[in-house]
Formats: structure tokens, C-alpha cells, sequence
């Protein structure tokens, strides 16, 4: 089940450090290196979220949703409370609740600020240690140096065409990575299951 709260702790944190106005595609780049960097050196996500490559870049799927429902509200005026719900509906369900919107928006088309600061209570040290190296290796980059960077930080990624997606398995982490032996696996799996099983 995807960890809405960690997300939104994690991307405020991100934001707090950027001077409190950063980038959706940069913030993207940052919370997607803090969570693989966490599978690689601790066995465990901190988000749970599904990962994808995408065109240009990795994706975390369940963030990138809330941030297109964000985008949506903003480029076709979506403003009632019943459209928003609609625009919600069709996000992977977290059972924290949609705190996103509660706590993060777009100033513009591209630019995320707090709107209030949920705070850093749901992540661990070493998860914060994760976001630390996230947001150094994206800081004050442009979209082109970034995408650069990812390219070659991020050597599970491939381009998906002619496809416009494709999932990035752990397996496909840990093999880019050197790390791929079944004792491994059995260690991200069985995390990820017991996330999953107290339902959060």
C-alpha cells in the first residue's frame, strides 16, 4: 500500500530544502533516488510506490498521480468538491487518506510550494539520510542536466518506447545495480509484504 504520508513528509521535506519552491519533475527525480537508494543499501522502500520508466525519466507512479490531479485542477479549473473527488478516484488508493493535497500545490505549471508543513514524523533517520542524497544530486540542476544525471544515476532505466511505460521490477534494481542475488529479493519482498499487510 503506498505510504501517502511518507510521500508527502518526504516531498515537503525536499521543498523545505529547496527554499520552498521546487520543481515537480526535480522533486520527482530526488524522491525517486532517496527510495531506490533506500531498497539498495537498507532492503526496503520508503514510499511503496510503483516505479516505471517513462519517456526521459523514472517515475514513481502513485506521486506522479497526485501531482497530475494538482495539474488537472489548475489547467481545466476543476474546482468542486465532486470534481476533485472524480480526479482522485482514478489515484492507487492510500489508506493514510489523499493528504497531498492537504499539504503541497502548484504555484504554477510546474513549481510546488507548502501550503502547510506536515512535518518529517513518519520518516526514519535513515530515510531522511535517503532524501539528504536525493536532494543533493538534483539540486540547482535544469530539466536537460537532470534528465542527464538520472540517465546516469539510474541504470534500471530503460526507454519503454514504443510503449508508453514500463514497470522498473526490484529485480531490475538490483540487477542494474550488481546486487541481485535471491537473498536480497526475499528481503525487499518480505517488507514489501508485511507493509502490505498492516495495511499501510
Amino acid at each position: 500500500m503506498f505510504r501517502e504520508d511518507k510521500a508527502t513528509q518526504l516531498a515537503a521535506y525536499l521543498i523545505k530544502k529547496a527554499g520552498g519552491r521546487l520543481n515537480y519533475l526535480t522533486l520527482l527525480k530526488m524522491m525517486y533516488d532517496a527510495d531506490r537508494e533506500m531498497v539498495l543499501r537498507w532492503g526496503t522502500p520508503i514510499l511503496f510506490d510503483t516505479w516505471f520508466s517513462m519517456k526521459n525519466d523514472p517515475v514513481l507512479s502513485s506521486t506522479y498521480g497526485r501531482i497530475q490531479s494538482e495539474l488537472a485542477v489548475q489547467e481545466f479549473g476543476v474546482v468542486e468538491d465532486a470534481d476533485i473527488s472524480e480526479v482522485h478516484s482514478n489515484l492507487e488508493p492510500s489508506r493514510n487518506g489523499y493528504l497531498w493535497s492537504d499539504y503541497i500545490q502548484l504555484e504554477d505549471r510546474y513549481n510546488l510550494v507548502l501550503i502547510s508543513d506536515p512535518g518529517d514524523s513518519e520518516l526514519s533517520d535513515a530515510e531522511l539520510a535517503m532524501a539528504e542524497i536525493g536532494f543533493q544530486d538534483f539540486r540547482g540542476l535544469d530539466y536537460d542536466a537532470a534528465s542527464k544525471r538520472a540517465h546516469r544515476l539510474f541504470k534500471e532505466w530503460k526507454d519503454p518506447f514504443p510503449a508508453g511505460r514500463q514497470q522498473i521490477t526490484f529485480s531490475d534494481l538490483l540487477e542494474a545495480n550488481d546486487q541481485n542475488t535471491p537473498e536480497n529479493l526475499a528481503e525487499i519482498n518480505s517488507n514489501w509484504q508485511l507493509n502490505e499487510l498492516l495495511g499501510r
